[in-house]
């Protein structure tokens, strides 16, 4: 089912497109997403030093789920620009925690990352953002929630004009829980 309400779902938009992939559409792109994931965590406001073995585990749990999935971003050459992941909040390494404190654990998406190449941000990747929770919507969630690192304000490691992700956090609708 998920594979068919999806097909539809390739948007295009300021030289990139997104594609929805479930199961084992999603491997040829499992080497490139760690990559990601060990390059991109390993900075503020991440600071994390994964292995790779962590981060195949990771990746996994959301290709080998039914309710898993990975959004591809890719630019007009087919070029991996980067990822989305969700899965079912019950399925997720945190459920019991959000199982706590969320109303409907059942009828919620979790977002496990948004990473994006530096080239591919700025171009629409908030309204592909807001299409795809659109379209899980259409799945029969009611919604969907993510954690996301914060580190104080004056953090040794903070770049400089480094952009806290509150901002994009309250465009995407996301309300904070304790």
């Amino acid at each position: 089912m998920l594979e068919s309400d999806c097909a539809a779902f390739v948007p295009k938009a300021s030289g990139f497109h997104m594609e929805l992939l479930t199961g084992s559409s999603a491997e040829p792109y499992i080497e490139q997403m760690i990559e990601f994931r060990l390059k991109y965590f390993r900075v503020f406001p991440y600071l994390c030093e994964g292995t790779r073995e962590e981060e195949m585990a990771s990746v996994m749990r959301y290709i080998d789920s039914p309710t898993g999935h990975v959004l591809a971003l890719k630019d007009e050459n087919e070029n991996f620009g980067g990822f989305l992941t969700g899965i079912s909040i019950l399925e997720s390494s945190y459920s019991s925690e959000f199982g706590a404190v969320l109303t409907c654990p059942e009828k919620t998406f979790y977002i496990g990352e948004m990473i994006f190449a530096e080239s591919f941000r700025g171009r629409d990747g908030i309204q592909r953002c807001l299409e795809y929770f659109h379209l899980i919507k259409e799945m029969g969630y009611k919604s969907v929630c993510c954690i996301t690192v914060q580190r104080a304000e004056n953090h040794p490691l903070k770049p400089e004009g480094y952009r806290d992700v509150s901002s994009l956090c309250k465009v995407l609708g996301f309300k904070k829980i304790e």
